[in-house]
């Protein structure tokens, strides 16, 4: 029997920074919470409740890509699919770069997800070049904003969850 066939035989248990455990359960469903941001990548696992071990040093849950930027690493690892949310929600940026901590590749985020980001931009033509980065970055400032563009002024407020409020309404 082989070590990944073994490893879905076991019953697993998740210990989170809180202290709360769960399980048992198997590694379908621990996969399952992983590639949901349910684990991170500090919280500990364990297959007998006496060796725990942080999430992300078991290979089988994936948790092991990072956001690079030139200052280094800024964030995780995580699962990838949390970055098709996040560039989904506007959270990144298409040309994200992101590495994988075991194999040391590169890749930017548009390049993974290229159905996702053809999406993202054809609906973001539709609020006249008022996508997703500008409002998360205001967002995380915690104010709409007001911009000028192309000579009129466009007026967005993200905690209204809205974008383009009010387009073109004279200076």
């Amino acid at each position: 029997m082989t070590a990944d066939a073994r490893a879905h035989r076991v019953s697993w248990f998740l210990q989170k920074s809180n202290g709360v455990e769960y399980g048992p359960t198997d590694l379908e469903t621990l996969r399952a919470w992983a590639a949901d941001g349910r684990i991170a990548a500090d919280d500990l696992i364990s297959r007998d409740r006496a060796t725990w071990t942080p999430a992300s040093k078991e290979v089988l849950l994936e948790i092991e890509w990072v956001v690079t930027t030139d200052q280094g690493d800024a964030g995780g690892p995580c699962h990838l699919r949390l970055f098709s949310e996040w560039l989904r929600e506007g959270v990144l940026s298409p040309d994200t770069v992101v590495r994988n901590v075991r194999n040391g590749r590169r890749v930017v985020l548009g390049e993974l997800f290229p159905d996702l980001v053809a999406t993202l931009t054809a609906a973001s033509r539709a609020f006249v070049g008022f996508g997703p980065r500008r409002c998360v970055r205001d967002r995380n400032r915690g104010m709409g904003g007001v911009r000028r563009r192309g000579g009129a002024v466009r007026r967005w407020n993200c905690r209204t969850a809205g974008t383009d409020h009010l387009a073109g309404a004279g200076t």
